[in-house]
């Protein structure tokens, strides 16, 4: 059964990169979580323990409602089961650079990339003991300060810069 050229080019790059996610258990997202879909127009309901991955494009997946970028209709909610993971570890995985390629390799059309439900349903998501998800959690936390702080400096010099005509 042919998948798609970018689905075996992904499958390639997953293989060539050394991660500790090969390490864990393995799931179908379908194992670990309830997917819902909405049509045009309405609006996800709010759901505890939920990531908002985009079907079209490839912008960043969510945890909550109110951090959405595009309208409801264009993300699965993926409504995690506490059992296997937090939403947050599902989230980080999805935007981690291996869980961009996964995404990426599940995406058909020809105009406009999208996710089909069928196929999203058999994602693959390694799954760590509840220890190990805290610890990644805290890391891209701990990143992601990181990196806000680095754009805000970078803000600072852009602007001390303009006012000076001065590079630092």
């Amino acid at each position: 059964e042919f998948k798609g050229f970018s689905y075996y080019r992904a499958a390639e790059k997953i293989e060539n990169l050394s991660s500790d996610y090969q390490k864990f258990k393995k799931y179908k997202l379908t194992e670990i979580a309830e997917i819902k879909t909405i049509q045009t127009g309405e609006q996800h309901e709010d759901f505890k323990n939920s990531v908002y991955v985009p079907s079209i494009g490839n912008s960043e997946c969510r945890n909550t409602l109110e951090t959405l970028s595009l309208k409801h209709q264009n993300y699965f909610q993926v409504r995690v089961n506490t059992k296997y993971a937090s939403n947050i570890y599902v989230s980080n995985f999805l935007n981690s650079p291996i869980g961009k390629i996964k995404r990426e390799s599940l995406l058909g059309g020809a105009v406009v990339k999208f996710i089909s439900k069928t196929n999203f349903r058999n994602l693959i998501i390694p799954i760590p003991d509840k220890k190990v998800q805290e610890d990644i959690n805290e890391i891209h936390g701990r990143l992601s300060t990181i990196k806000k702080s680095i754009n805000e400096f970078e803000e600072i010099l852009n602007e001390h810069e303009k006012i000076t005509g001065n590079c630092i």
